[in-house]
Protein backbone atom coordinates (compact mmCIF):
# COMPACT_ATOMS: atom_id res chain seq x y z
CA UNK A 1 0.00 0.00 0.00
CA UNK A 2 2.43 2.23 1.06
CA UNK A 3 5.63 3.11 -1.30
CA UNK A 4 8.95 5.11 -0.16
CA UNK A 5 9.22 3.70 3.09
CA UNK A 6 12.47 1.06 2.65
CA UNK A 7 15.65 3.29 2.99
CA UNK A 8 16.21 5.44 6.62
CA UNK A 9 19.49 7.34 7.10
CA UNK A 10 21.59 5.91 9.95
CA UNK A 11 23.95 7.87 11.02
CA UNK A 12 27.62 6.73 12.62
CA UNK A 13 28.22 6.96 16.47
CA UNK A 14 30.90 10.30 15.59
CA UNK A 15 27.73 11.86 14.18
CA UNK A 16 25.08 11.70 16.56
CA UNK A 17 26.65 14.00 18.64
CA UNK A 18 28.21 17.00 16.75
CA UNK A 19 30.43 19.14 18.10
CA UNK A 20 30.13 22.31 15.96
CA UNK A 21 27.43 23.55 13.57
CA UNK A 22 29.88 23.07 10.59
CA UNK A 23 29.85 19.17 11.67
CA UNK A 24 25.66 19.51 12.12
CA UNK A 25 25.51 20.79 8.55
CA UNK A 26 27.16 17.89 6.93
CA UNK A 27 24.87 15.47 9.38
CA UNK A 28 21.64 17.28 8.15
CA UNK A 29 22.72 17.23 4.84
CA UNK A 30 22.36 13.21 4.90
CA UNK A 31 18.96 13.76 4.11
CA UNK A 32 19.37 14.95 0.43
CA UNK A 33 17.27 16.80 -1.95
CA UNK A 34 15.91 13.65 -3.78
CA UNK A 35 14.95 11.75 -0.36
CA UNK A 36 12.78 14.59 0.62
CA UNK A 37 11.30 14.89 -3.05
CA UNK A 38 10.25 11.40 -3.21
CA UNK A 39 8.80 11.99 0.52
CA UNK A 40 6.22 14.89 -0.91
CA UNK A 41 5.58 12.58 -3.76
CA UNK A 42 5.15 9.52 -1.89
CA UNK A 43 2.78 11.39 0.67
CA UNK A 44 0.88 12.56 -2.09
CA UNK A 45 0.52 9.43 -4.04
CA UNK A 46 -0.77 7.54 -1.00
CA UNK A 47 -3.37 10.24 0.36
CA UNK A 48 -5.25 10.32 -3.39
CA UNK A 49 -7.25 11.69 -4.28
CA UNK A 50 -7.59 14.55 -1.72
CA UNK A 51 -7.01 14.94 2.17
CA UNK A 52 -10.26 17.03 2.69
CA UNK A 53 -11.75 15.58 5.85
CA UNK A 54 -14.12 12.77 5.47
CA UNK A 55 -12.37 11.58 2.34
CA UNK A 56 -10.30 8.33 1.98
CA UNK A 57 -7.38 10.15 1.59
CA UNK A 58 -7.53 11.75 4.69
CA UNK A 59 -7.91 8.72 7.13
CA UNK A 60 -4.84 7.35 4.46
CA UNK A 61 -2.41 10.63 4.86
CA UNK A 62 -2.74 9.79 8.52
CA UNK A 63 -2.20 6.41 8.58
CA UNK A 64 1.03 6.76 5.96
CA UNK A 65 2.20 9.56 8.76
CA UNK A 66 2.54 6.87 11.48
CA UNK A 67 3.40 4.07 8.72
CA UNK A 68 6.36 7.28 7.97
CA UNK A 69 7.39 7.34 11.32
CA UNK A 70 7.47 3.92 12.21
CA UNK A 71 9.69 2.85 9.43
CA UNK A 72 12.15 5.50 8.83
CA UNK A 73 13.24 6.31 12.39
CA UNK A 74 15.17 3.75 15.26
CA UNK A 75 12.13 4.21 17.93
CA UNK A 76 13.87 6.91 20.18
CA UNK A 77 11.20 8.74 19.91
CA UNK A 78 7.32 8.41 20.65
CA UNK A 79 4.66 8.32 18.51
CA UNK A 80 0.74 8.65 19.20
CA UNK A 81 -2.46 9.63 17.64
CA UNK A 82 -4.46 11.83 19.83
CA UNK A 83 -8.10 12.12 18.64
CA UNK A 84 -10.74 14.65 19.15
CA UNK A 85 -14.07 15.87 18.82
CA UNK A 86 -14.58 18.97 16.86
CA UNK A 87 -17.31 21.20 17.64
CA UNK A 88 -18.98 21.49 14.49
CA UNK A 89 -22.07 24.17 16.06
CA UNK A 90 -19.08 26.08 17.59
CA UNK A 91 -17.00 26.25 14.24
CA UNK A 92 -20.62 26.85 12.08
CA UNK A 93 -21.52 29.65 14.77
CA UNK A 94 -18.12 31.12 13.80
CA UNK A 95 -18.48 31.17 10.29
CA UNK A 96 -21.97 33.05 10.57
CA UNK A 97 -20.31 35.65 12.79
CA UNK A 98 -17.46 36.04 10.40
CA UNK A 99 -19.65 36.68 7.64
CA UNK A 100 -21.98 38.97 9.47
CA UNK A 101 -19.05 41.38 10.54
CA UNK A 102 -17.97 41.37 6.59
CA UNK A 103 -21.45 42.31 5.78
CA UNK A 104 -21.38 45.08 8.57
CA UNK A 105 -17.87 46.11 6.97
CA UNK A 106 -19.06 46.14 3.68
CA UNK A 107 -22.41 48.37 5.01
CA UNK A 108 -20.46 50.85 6.24
CA UNK A 109 -18.28 51.67 3.55
CA UNK A 110 -21.41 51.82 0.89
CA UNK A 111 -20.32 52.71 -2.71
CA UNK A 112 -20.84 51.60 -5.95
CA UNK A 113 -18.48 49.44 -6.60
CA UNK A 114 -19.14 45.99 -8.20
CA UNK A 115 -16.55 44.29 -6.96
CA UNK A 116 -17.31 44.33 -3.48
CA UNK A 117 -20.63 42.73 -4.08
CA UNK A 118 -18.77 40.26 -5.68
CA UNK A 119 -16.39 39.59 -2.83
CA UNK A 120 -19.91 39.49 -0.49
CA UNK A 121 -21.34 37.08 -2.69
CA UNK A 122 -18.00 35.01 -2.84
CA UNK A 123 -17.94 35.13 0.73
CA UNK A 124 -21.59 33.79 1.26
CA UNK A 125 -20.89 31.10 -1.05
CA UNK A 126 -17.85 30.24 0.93
CA UNK A 127 -20.04 30.32 4.09
CA UNK A 128 -23.21 28.35 3.32
CA UNK A 129 -21.49 25.83 1.10
CA UNK A 130 -19.25 25.37 4.29
CA UNK A 131 -21.82 25.17 6.96
CA UNK A 132 -23.56 22.30 4.95
CA UNK A 133 -20.71 20.45 4.83
CA UNK A 134 -20.03 20.83 8.51
CA UNK A 135 -23.41 19.93 8.99
CA UNK A 136 -22.89 16.44 6.98
CA UNK A 137 -19.36 16.13 9.16
CA UNK A 138 -21.16 15.82 12.61
CA UNK A 139 -20.20 13.14 14.56
CA UNK A 140 -16.60 12.83 12.71
CA UNK A 141 -13.30 12.53 14.92
CA UNK A 142 -10.03 14.41 14.63
CA UNK A 143 -6.76 12.87 14.66
CA UNK A 144 -3.36 14.87 15.42
CA UNK A 145 -0.60 12.42 14.90
CA UNK A 146 2.29 13.70 17.69
CA UNK A 147 5.58 12.44 17.69
CA UNK A 148 7.83 13.24 20.67
CA UNK A 149 11.42 12.90 22.19
CA UNK A 150 13.03 13.35 25.38
CA UNK A 151 16.37 14.78 25.57
CA UNK A 152 19.01 13.69 27.98
CA UNK A 153 20.06 16.51 29.67
CA UNK A 154 17.42 19.51 29.93
CA UNK A 155 14.03 17.17 29.52
CA UNK A 156 11.54 20.25 30.66
CA UNK A 157 13.25 22.98 27.47
CA UNK A 158 10.94 21.84 24.72
CA UNK A 159 10.90 23.14 21.63
CA UNK A 160 7.62 22.53 19.22
CA UNK A 161 6.98 22.35 15.25
CA UNK A 162 3.77 21.77 13.21
CA UNK A 163 1.99 21.31 10.22
CA UNK A 164 -1.77 20.76 9.09
CA UNK A 165 -1.63 17.27 6.50
CA UNK A 166 -5.59 18.17 5.75
CA UNK A 167 -7.02 19.80 2.44
CA UNK A 168 -9.34 22.05 1.54
CA UNK A 169 -10.53 22.55 -2.19
CA UNK A 170 -12.26 25.91 -3.15
CA UNK A 171 -13.98 26.47 -6.63
CA UNK A 172 -12.04 29.83 -7.66
CA UNK A 173 -15.05 31.57 -9.51
CA UNK A 174 -17.81 30.17 -6.79
CA UNK A 175 -15.98 30.51 -3.88
CA UNK A 176 -18.13 27.04 -2.90
CA UNK A 177 -16.14 24.27 -1.18
CA UNK A 178 -15.50 21.16 -3.05
CA UNK A 179 -15.41 18.61 -0.68
CA UNK A 180 -15.68 15.60 -3.51
CA UNK A 181 -13.31 17.21 -6.23
CA UNK A 182 -9.40 16.14 -6.29
CA UNK A 183 -7.30 18.25 -4.70
CA UNK A 184 -3.56 16.96 -4.21
CA UNK A 185 -2.35 19.76 -1.51
CA UNK A 186 1.31 19.58 -2.20
CA UNK A 187 2.55 23.16 -1.62
CA UNK A 188 -0.65 23.45 1.25
CA UNK A 189 0.44 21.71 3.21
CA UNK A 190 2.32 18.55 1.70
CA UNK A 191 5.26 20.80 1.60
CA UNK A 192 5.35 21.00 5.13
CA UNK A 193 4.35 17.23 6.00
CA UNK A 194 7.46 16.04 4.07
CA UNK A 195 9.85 18.70 5.89
CA UNK A 196 8.58 17.29 9.20
CA UNK A 197 8.71 13.63 8.21
CA UNK A 198 12.26 14.33 6.52
CA UNK A 199 12.95 16.38 10.27
CA UNK A 200 11.92 13.63 12.24
CA UNK A 201 14.11 11.27 10.76
CA UNK A 202 16.91 13.27 11.51
CA UNK A 203 16.60 13.99 14.85
CA UNK A 204 15.40 10.60 15.89
CA UNK A 205 19.08 9.92 15.01
CA UNK A 206 20.38 12.47 17.26
CA UNK A 207 21.46 12.47 20.57
CA UNK A 208 19.49 15.83 22.04
CA UNK A 209 19.85 17.30 24.96
CA UNK A 210 16.33 19.04 24.92
CA UNK A 211 13.33 17.85 24.19
CA UNK A 212 11.12 18.56 20.69
CA UNK A 213 7.47 17.56 19.96
CA UNK A 214 6.69 17.72 16.32
CA UNK A 215 2.62 17.43 15.47
CA UNK A 216 0.79 16.94 12.91
CA UNK A 217 -2.48 18.78 12.99
CA UNK A 218 -6.04 17.29 11.52
CA UNK A 219 -8.58 20.08 10.74
CA UNK A 220 -6.21 22.73 9.62
CA UNK A 221 -8.08 24.01 6.79
CA UNK A 222 -10.90 23.80 8.86
CA UNK A 223 -10.45 26.32 11.54
CA UNK A 224 -7.23 25.04 12.84
CA UNK A 225 -9.35 22.92 15.09
CA UNK A 226 -6.56 20.47 15.37
CA UNK A 227 -3.88 22.75 16.44
CA UNK A 228 -6.71 24.45 18.87
CA UNK A 229 -7.48 20.73 20.29
CA UNK A 230 -3.74 20.32 20.98
CA UNK A 231 -3.35 23.80 22.81
CA UNK A 232 -6.21 22.80 24.85
CA UNK A 233 -5.02 19.20 25.87
CA UNK A 234 -0.90 19.88 26.42
CA UNK A 235 -0.21 24.14 26.75
CA UNK A 236 -2.92 24.69 29.22
CA UNK A 237 -2.63 21.37 31.31
CA UNK A 238 1.86 21.66 31.15
CA UNK A 239 2.60 24.32 32.78
CA UNK A 240 5.81 22.64 33.81
CA UNK A 241 7.43 22.52 30.73
CA UNK A 242 9.55 25.48 29.36
CA UNK A 243 8.41 25.85 25.85
CA UNK A 244 11.23 28.10 24.00
CA UNK A 245 8.81 28.49 20.81
CA UNK A 246 6.03 27.37 18.80
CA UNK A 247 7.27 26.88 14.99
CA UNK A 248 4.53 26.58 12.65
CA UNK A 249 4.94 25.11 8.94
CA UNK A 250 2.81 26.08 6.09
CA UNK A 251 3.30 26.18 2.29
CA UNK A 252 7.14 25.88 2.24
CA UNK A 253 7.20 24.69 -1.43
CA UNK A 254 6.14 27.58 -3.76
CA UNK A 255 9.21 29.71 -4.94
CA UNK A 256 9.14 31.44 -8.31
CA UNK A 257 11.15 34.59 -9.44
CA UNK A 258 9.20 35.40 -12.50
CA UNK A 259 5.98 36.20 -10.46
CA UNK A 260 8.09 37.48 -7.61
CA UNK A 261 7.29 41.16 -6.99
CA UNK A 262 11.00 41.07 -5.57
CA UNK A 263 12.24 39.40 -8.58
CA UNK A 264 14.27 36.90 -6.67
CA UNK A 265 14.26 32.73 -5.55
CA UNK A 266 14.58 31.95 -1.74
CA UNK A 267 11.55 34.94 -1.16
CA UNK A 268 10.61 33.06 2.19
CA UNK A 269 9.31 34.69 5.00
CA UNK A 270 8.87 34.38 9.12
CA UNK A 271 6.14 36.08 10.27
CA UNK A 272 6.03 37.08 14.01
CA UNK A 273 4.51 39.07 16.27
CA UNK A 274 3.64 42.65 15.31
CA UNK A 275 6.71 45.31 17.19
CA UNK A 276 4.09 46.49 19.59
CA UNK A 277 3.18 43.14 21.08
CA UNK A 278 4.91 41.83 24.05
CA UNK A 279 6.31 38.81 22.25
CA UNK A 280 8.21 40.33 19.28
CA UNK A 281 11.49 40.93 20.69
CA UNK A 282 11.59 37.33 22.39
CA UNK A 283 10.59 35.87 18.47
CA UNK A 284 12.97 38.36 16.91
CA UNK A 285 16.14 36.97 18.72
CA UNK A 286 15.26 33.90 17.80
CA UNK A 287 14.83 34.38 14.37
CA UNK A 288 18.76 36.33 15.00
CA UNK A 289 19.60 33.22 16.98
CA UNK A 290 18.89 31.35 13.91
CA UNK A 291 20.48 33.04 11.56
CA UNK A 292 23.90 32.77 13.11
CA UNK A 293 23.40 28.70 13.29
CA UNK A 294 22.33 28.38 9.75
CA UNK A 295 25.23 30.66 8.19
CA UNK A 296 27.03 26.78 7.71
CA UNK A 297 24.08 25.20 5.54
CA UNK A 298 22.34 27.84 3.60
CA UNK A 299 22.54 30.21 1.09
CA UNK A 300 19.05 29.65 -0.35
CA UNK A 301 16.81 30.84 2.14
CA UNK A 302 17.09 32.89 4.81
CA UNK A 303 13.66 33.54 6.42
CA UNK A 304 13.53 37.11 6.50
CA UNK A 305 11.30 38.33 9.60
CA UNK A 306 7.93 40.04 8.38
CA UNK A 307 5.69 41.15 10.88
CA UNK A 308 2.57 41.59 8.93
CA UNK A 309 -0.38 39.52 9.23
CA UNK A 310 -0.29 35.74 8.33
CA UNK A 311 -3.41 34.42 5.84
CA UNK A 312 -4.42 31.77 8.62
CA UNK A 313 -4.45 33.82 11.78
CA UNK A 314 -4.86 31.28 14.09
CA UNK A 315 -1.76 29.27 13.57
CA UNK A 316 -0.49 31.81 16.43
CA UNK A 317 -2.82 30.25 18.57
CA UNK A 318 0.13 29.64 21.10
CA UNK A 319 0.75 33.24 22.08
CA UNK A 320 -2.48 33.08 24.19
CA UNK A 321 -0.03 31.36 26.39
CA UNK A 322 2.69 33.82 25.81
CA UNK A 323 4.54 30.87 23.83
CA UNK A 324 7.05 32.70 21.28
CA UNK A 325 5.25 31.54 17.99
CA UNK A 326 6.93 31.91 14.22
CA UNK A 327 5.09 30.95 10.97
CA UNK A 328 7.58 29.58 8.17
CA UNK A 329 5.75 30.28 5.02
CA UNK A 330 6.42 31.78 1.30
CA UNK A 331 5.75 35.48 1.23
CA UNK A 332 2.24 36.13 1.26
CA UNK A 333 2.59 39.66 -0.24
CA UNK A 334 5.18 39.50 -3.18
CA UNK A 335 5.17 35.85 -3.66
CA UNK A 336 1.88 34.09 -2.74
CA UNK A 337 0.75 30.54 -4.79
CA UNK A 338 -2.80 31.87 -5.15
CA UNK A 339 -4.03 30.34 -8.36
CA UNK A 340 -3.40 26.73 -6.56
CA UNK A 341 -3.42 27.08 -2.91
CA UNK A 342 -6.72 25.14 -1.89
CA UNK A 343 -7.59 24.52 -5.43
CA UNK A 344 -7.36 21.05 -8.35
CA UNK A 345 -3.86 22.19 -9.55
CA UNK A 346 -1.92 22.28 -6.32
CA UNK A 347 0.51 19.71 -7.82
CA UNK A 348 4.20 18.96 -6.59
CA UNK A 349 5.39 19.55 -10.09
CA UNK A 350 4.48 23.44 -9.66
CA UNK A 351 7.16 22.92 -6.61
CA UNK A 352 10.54 25.06 -6.16
CA UNK A 353 11.94 21.51 -4.60
CA UNK A 354 15.38 23.72 -4.53
CA UNK A 355 13.86 26.00 -1.78
CA UNK A 356 12.16 23.05 -0.87
CA UNK A 357 14.92 21.61 0.59
CA UNK A 358 16.56 24.70 1.20
CA UNK A 359 13.89 24.94 4.07
CA UNK A 360 14.42 22.02 5.64
CA UNK A 361 17.69 22.51 5.56
CA UNK A 362 17.51 25.71 7.21
CA UNK A 363 14.96 24.06 9.73
CA UNK A 364 16.92 21.30 10.36
CA UNK A 365 20.15 23.05 11.30
CA UNK A 366 18.49 25.37 13.60
CA UNK A 367 16.14 23.63 15.79
CA UNK A 368 18.90 20.67 15.79
CA UNK A 369 21.10 23.35 16.91
CA UNK A 370 19.18 24.10 19.86
CA UNK A 371 17.98 20.71 20.90
CA UNK A 372 21.72 19.68 21.00
CA UNK A 373 22.44 22.38 23.15
CA UNK A 374 25.43 23.25 20.98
Amino acid sequence: MFSHLSHAISLRDYDKAPRSGSHLSKVVKKIEKEDLHKNLLSFIKNSRPSRMITSKGHKSAREYIVKYINSKTNKSGQVSIDSFSPDFPELIDSYKLKLSKIKASLEANKSKDQSKDKELLKVQNFTKSSIDFFKKSQGLKGHNIVWEKTGSDKPDEYLILGANYDTMNIDQLSYELKPDSKQPGADNNGSGVSVLLSLIELLSELELKRSIMIVFFDFGEVGQLGLKSFYNKYIDDNKSKKIKAYFHLKMLGHDSKINDKKKRYGNMLAYTSHNSQKLYDIESSILKEFYKYTRFINKRVRFDQSTKDFIYPDSSYFRRADIPTIIFSQDIENDYNKKRINTENDFPETLNIKTLYASYKYLAQATSHWLLDL
